[in-house]
């Protein structure tokens, strides 16, 4: 499992401990299969995502070879390996 697949898995596991209702058990199997759900949820960039990338260089979008969305992507996709 990789790292960013235990770090939302404990951030998880976190919020259902501190829910109001109770959630016995859920952090005794199903934390995983819910957490790699949220991370490919995440895969595709949004728009305003994209764009702040661009802004955060101070790069024109038209002079940009690699798009900030393929790099998210691919580390995504990393991180559910």
């Amino acid at each position: 499992m990789s790292e960013m697949v235990e770090r939302v898995k404990a951030v998880l596991c976190k919020v259902m401990d501190d829910y109001t209702i109770p959630f016995d058990g859920f952090c005794d199997g199903m934390e995983e299969a819910a957490t790699i759900a949220m991370i490919a949820a995440m895969r595709e960039p949004t728009e305003a995502m994209t764009h702040a990338a661009y802004s955060a260089c101070g790069c024109d979008e038209a002079y940009r070879i690699a798009k900030p969305s393929d790099h998210w992507r691919a580390m995504i996709d990393e991180a559910l390996k």
